[in-house]
């Protein structure tokens, strides 16, 4: 198979400067990593009150000041919500940028047709994007898979030692790394800022969208019903 010289320079000039762009996103998320366990107690220390870090951690997910969506479009707010990325609007605009100028470059390249380069930018803009966020939220569901059990856990041992579930729950978001230490993290937080413990872990579930999480939550909310009447 004969491989087009040209081709074969451009394709090395973007693997160089993405695997520069991975490099040093690594060396920022190792940085980031060894003052925090987790991206929420990163947000923590640049944060001054309670209340600042609450919606901070809110905005970052992509929810308004009451806990809703950002995003108008159903799909796409439960798309963006279980990837557990963080919304950033200057950096998906340059992802996006440069995810479309590569496929209008490589249509325009490989076809020499105006409406190939058009149809390549299409393509890489929306189904690069959309394409990241799917393998995020299916990554992150494996991740919340695998912690959950570690979770309780620790849990267990909380209130074993006879600590209240809302402890419980903050010792979880102290102790352990994202996925899941950031979600009870953030539950934590809205309960000292004032919600109920059953309206935490009914958000918790709400972020998350993975039905482990779900199951827990609905154990958590029949066990406080009780105690409330």
């Amino acid at each position: 198979m004969h491989l087009d010289p040209r081709l074969g320079f451009f394709l090395l000039i973007f693997a160089a400067v993405f695997s520069f762009g991975q490099a040093m996103w690594g060396l920022v998320s190792v940085g980031q990593a060894r003052r925090a366990v987790n991206r929420r107690l990163a947000t923590a220390e640049r944060t001054g009150s309670l209340g600042d870090l609450v919606l901070e951690l809110r905005k970052q997910r992509g929810l308004t000041e009451d806990g809703r969506s950002v995003f108008s479009w159903a799909w796409l707010a439960d798309l963006v919500i279980r990837s557990g990325v963080f919304v950033e609007p200057r950096r998906w605009a340059l992802f996006i940028t440069c995810a479309v100028l590569v496929g209008g470059l490589l249509g325009l390249y490989l076809v020499h047709n105006v409406f190939a380069a058009l149809g390549g930018a299409l393509i890489m803009g929306i189904g690069g994007p959309i394409g990241y966020l799917n393998f995020m939220a299916a990554r992150r569901a494996k991740g919340l898979s695998l912690q959950l059990p570690n979770a309780l856990e620790v849990m267990v041992r909380s209130l074993e030692a006879g600590h209240p579930i809302p402890t419980a729950i903050s010792l979880v978001g102290r102790e352990m790394p994202d996925p899941i230490g950031s979600e009870f993290g953030m539950a934590a937080d809205e309960i000292a800022y004032g919600a109920t413990l059953e309206q935490a872990v009914g958000r918790i579930a709400d972020r998350c969208r993975h039905p482990d999480v779900d199951l827990f939550a609905a154990a958590i909310r029949l066990q406080e019903r009780p105690a409330a009447t």
